[in-house]
């Protein structure tokens, strides 16, 4: 907490005694103050460069001012504030990212602010726009997939053709960890066995029925990454998911193949 100034008459006989060569305790204690007061007191009459005896002409407002002046003025950011609303409409357009236009920026503005600061000054600024509804996510529990929007070019190293591929994208809700592969086609045995490959990755598999066993312990640093998504025992499980996979592309959170169908990012839990 912070400490209530002294009065001028007060801090007049601190100096005075200090200059008879008494200490901040007996200072203290003459003055009924405590010692922590008295030594501020004194380094701030230092700082000020004031000793007893005081000046005549030195009023109790001017002293008052030299010991504690008001607070310098807080230093502009001499840093070219980057135009939000511009990095906005650019995030909205394919293919744009926070890291893209981070590096415009600083193309631009060489002693700008670093990728950490400019994100996080971003994000901040965004987050004024609207309000949005914080989602939280249990570990291990959901896995969002979906193919990327945009395609990738594969070069084939022996012809040198140039294939337009897929890309696959699996990421675990509570952590944020990815998985991502491409492909040739978004076709069913493209689609499901991107998802077997995803699951080997994560060393995970599917829940039916709501029933969610104990997960394994991971015995892998890429398993680590999310504790909780363990490996689900039983093959039928996985095959049932297959299956329902088959009947058309939807997926189903129980073994009767009722089938769920998502606009959104598609996840199973």
């Amino acid at each position: 907490m912070a400490q209530s100034r002294l009065p001028m008459r007060k801090i007049r006989d601190v100096l005075r005694l200090s200059a008879a060569g008494l200490s901040k305790r007996q200072i203290a204690a003459s003055l009924g103050i405590g010692p922590t007061a008295a030594g501020a007191c004194l380094r701030r009459a230092r700082e000020a460069g004031i000793s007893w005896p005081l000046p005549d002409d030195l009023g109790n407002d001017t002293l008052e001012r030299r010991l504690y002046p008001a607070p310098a003025a807080a230093t502009r950011d001499w840093r070219s504030l980057p135009d939000w609303p511009a990095v906005h409409r650019e995030l909205r357009r394919k293919g744009v990212t926070l890291q893209l236009v981070w590096e415009e920026y600083r193309a631009t503005h060489p002693d700008g602010y670093g990728r950490s600061w400019f994100c996080e000054l971003y994000r901040a600024w965004e987050g004024r726009l609207s309000p949005t509804m914080r989602q939280a996510h249990v570990a291990g529990e959901k896995l969002f997939v979906d193919y990327a929007g945009t395609t990738i070019d594969i070069f084939d190293a022996t012809t040198g053709e140039v294939h337009a591929c897929q890309l696959f994208v699996a990421a675990l809700g509570a952590s944020s960890y990815t998985y991502a592969e491409a492909t040739a086609t978004q076709s069913l045995p493209d689609w499901i066995g991107s998802h077997t490959r995803a699951f080997a990755f994560f060393g995970g598999g599917v829940s039916f029925n709501g029933r969610k066993p104990a997960p394994r312990p991971c015995g892998s640093a890429s398993r680590a990454r999310d504790a909780a998504f363990g490996t689900w025992s039983g093959a039928g499980g996985w095959m049932a998911y297959v299956r329902a996979l088959s009947c058309g592309g939807g997926w189903t959170t129980s073994a009767h193949g009722r089938r769920r169908d998502f606009r959104g990012p598609r996840y199973f839990h």
